[in-house]
């Protein structure tokens, strides 16, 4: 794969020339991504991980 993002399978969400991390409102772009995995989400915000881990498991 020529294309590093796709390639590592990871959605990340640039803004500014930062990673912004993920929120409850990104929840349904996450669940419709072709992508494995996710960067990054912080500690202060833990819904939507918990969110992700209902839906998965």
């Amino acid at each position: 794969m020529n294309d590093e993002a796709r390639g590592c399978m990871r959605e990340i969400r640039w803004e500014n020339n930062i990673i912004r991390d993920w929120t409850d409102d990104d929840y349904e772009e996450l669940i419709k991504s072709d992508k494995l995995f996710a960067r990054k989400f912080n500690s202060k915000n833990m819904k939507i991980v918990n969110k992700i881990l209902e839906y998965v498991v």
